[in-house]
C-alpha cells in the first residue's frame, strides 16, 4: 500500500463513521471533517487502489475495513462504486451493512454533492432512498390477492421510480411474508451505469453514451469538463460495455438469487413503455410530487395530471394505479382503477388511510 494510504489509515484511532460532525449526519452527501483524507483523494486512481486493497484483505467488518470504506467516499468516484459493488458479493454479512451504506453516499456524493455532478445533465440520477418509508406497501399486496382470485394468477406490479429498488424489495418481502404472489417490474429513468476501459482510458457513460466520469491519460474529469468527444466516442463502442446497476447491493443480490421475482428496466414515467400492458397493478412513488406555495415539488398539479392520464394510455382495462408521494414529510396517498370503457381513471379509496394526494381530483380521463 502507498505510505501515505497506509499511514492514514493506521494512525485513525477512531471510527469514521462514528465522527461527532452535524453534517455528516444530516445528509448521506457530507462527509466528516477529515483534512488529510481530501489530501488523499487528490492524489485519485494511485490513491483508492490500495485503500480497495485493504479492503478485500479484511474478513471483518473491522475499524480498518470501516475507515477505509469511508475514505474511499472522498473520492467520489464511480470506479470506486463498481469496486465496493463487485466486493459485496463476497463480503461477511457484517461488512454487507457497511458496503451498502457507502454504496448509497457514493450515489449521492456523485450525482448531488457540489464537487460531484454537473447539474445541469445528471440532476436527476441522485439515488438518495431508505427502506420501509412507503405505507403503500401493505395496500399494493392487498391489491395483488386481489388479482389472484379474480384472475388465478399472480399480479404484475410495475413499481415506478425506485430510485435504487430498496422498497420494491419492501413490497416483494412483504408478499412473501403473507404468501401472496406477485412479481415486480422495478423501474426508473436511470438505472443502469456503463464502464469502458482502453489503452489506459476509462469512463462511466450513462444509457445512452452521455459521459459522466472518465479518466483520460491519467487525470480524472466529469460530465461538466470540456469533453474530448472523440476519445469517449471511441470508449462508447457496442461490445466494450459493462453494465452496472444503481440498485443497493442487498436488492440486487435478492433479484440475482431468485429470493425475490423482481425485474428491472429504465423507463420514464412521462414517458410510459408499451409494455405497461401487462401491470395489474402501478404504484408510481415519489416522482409525481406537486409543486406548492409551501413544498419544493417536481410538477405542478395539471402536470401530474397529464402524466396519469398519459399512464392510462398504455396500462391494461382493470389495472390498479397507486399515488404515493411525501410532500412536507407527510406521506399521501390515493388509488385509481382504469376503466376503459369510459376511457378513465375510476377513483377508488386513498390507500393506507394517508392524507389525499390529489385532493380535489376524482376521475381522470385519459389522453386519447
Amino acid at each position: 500500500m502507498s505510505p501515505s494510504a497506509e499511514h492514514l489509515l493506521t494512525s485513525l484511532r477512531v471510527d469514521l463513521w462514528q465522527a461527532d460532525d452535524q453534517a455528516w449526519r444530516r445528509h448521506p452527501g457530507m462527509l466528516p471533517a477529515c483534512p488529510p483524507a481530501v489530501e488523499l483523494a487528490a492524489a485519485g486512481r494511485e490513491a483508492h487502489g490500495p485503500l480497495l486493497a485493504a479492503l478485500r484483505a479484511e474478513r471483518d467488518d473491522s475499524l480498518r475495513f470501516r475507515n477505509a470504506l469511508v475514505l474511499l467516499l472522498y473520492f467520489d468516484s464511480l470506479f470506486v462504486y463498481r469496486e465496493l459493488k463487485a466486493l459485496y458479493g463476497t463480503a461477511s454479512e457484517a461488512q454487507r451493512q457497511w458496503l451498502g451504506e457507502a454504496c448509497r453516499k457514493l450515489l449521492v456524493r456523485c450525482f448531488h454533492h457540489a464537487s460531484g455532478r454537473d447539474p445541469s445533465r445528471f440532476r436527476d440520477i441522485g439515488k438518495n432512498t431508505w427502506r420501509g418509508r412507503l405505507g403503500t406497501t401493505a395496500a399494493v399486496v392487498a391489491l395483488a390477492a386481489e388479482t389472484l382470485a379474480e384472475r388465478g394468477r399472480k399480479a404484475v406490479v410495475r413499481d415506478m421510480g425506485v430510485s435504487d429498488g430498496g422498497t420494491s424489495l419492501d413490497l416483494a418481502e412483504a408478499a412473501a411474508e403473507q404468501a401472496v404472489p406477485l412479481a415486480i417490474v422495478a423501474t426508473d429513468r436511470f438505472l443502469f451505469l456503463h464502464f469502458a476501459e482502453r489503452d489506459g482510458d476509462r469512463a462511466v457513460f450513462a444509457s445512452g453514451g452521455a459521459p459522466i466520469q472518465y479518466e483520460l491519460d491519467g487525470k480524472a474529469r466529469r460530465a461538466a469538463d470540456a469533453e474530448p468527444q472523440p476519445r469517449l466516442d471511441a470508449l462508447f463502442r457496442p461490445g466494450g460495455l459493462e453494465r452496472i446497476t444503481m440498485l443497493a447491493p442487498e436488492v440486487e443480490l435478492a433479484a440475482e438469487s431468485g429470493r425475490c421475482d423482481i425485474a428491472f428496466k429504465e423507463e420514464d414515467v412521462l414517458r410510459p413503455e408499451p409494455d405497461l400492458a401487462q401491470a395489474d397493478i402501478l404504484r408510481v412513488a415519489n416522482v409525481l410530487v406537486e409543486a406548492t406555495a409551501d413544498h419544493r415539488g417536481y410538477f405542478t398539479r395539471d402536470e401530474i395530471v397529464r402524466a396519469i392520464a398519459r399512464l392510462g394510455t398504455h396500462a391494461g382495462d382493470g389495472a390498479r394505479l397507486v399515488l404515493d408521494n411525501f410532500r412536507r414529510k407527510i406521506e399521501r396517498g390515493g388509488l385509481w382503477r382504469k376503466d376503459a370503457a369510459a376511457g378513465c381513471w375510476r377513483r377508488l379509496h386513498t390507500p393506507a388511510g394517508l392524507p389525499d394526494v390529489l385532493d380535489g381530483i376524482a376521475d381522470i380521463p385519459i389522453a386519447p
